[in-house]
């Protein structure tokens, strides 16, 4: 899914320099209704020394993969589960049509 520059994520996670932007759109199902799209976008964010300017990459070293998972876990938890009435979390069934 493809975001344009005006558009923000609805959440960002963070975790070390790695971070996971979440964006979700609505869109039609084949026989009517709608259903949430969920996308995301990875980034690691760097201080880049000769420059003093931080940059992002997607490219990741074997110790930003611990930082990554942590991300992803909760990229999956915040678009896959939901909140009941009791504050208990449940798996949201798949919603594509």
């Amino acid at each position: 899914m493809e975001q344009t520059q005006n558009e923000k994520p609805y959440k960002t996670i963070r975790a070390g320099k790695i971070s996971i932007a979440l964006w979700q759109k609505e869109v039609a199902g084949k026989e009517g209704g709608s259903f949430t799209q969920y996308s995301a976008r990875i980034q690691k964010r760097y201080l880049d020394r000769q420059t003093g300017k931080w940059e992002t990459t997607e490219y990741l070293y074997r110790h930003d993969l611990a930082d990554l998972i942590a991300c992803a876990q909760k990229a999956y938890e915040t678009v896959s589960l939901t909140e009941t009435e009791l504050g208990q979390q449940e798996l949201i069934p798949d919603q594509q049509q």
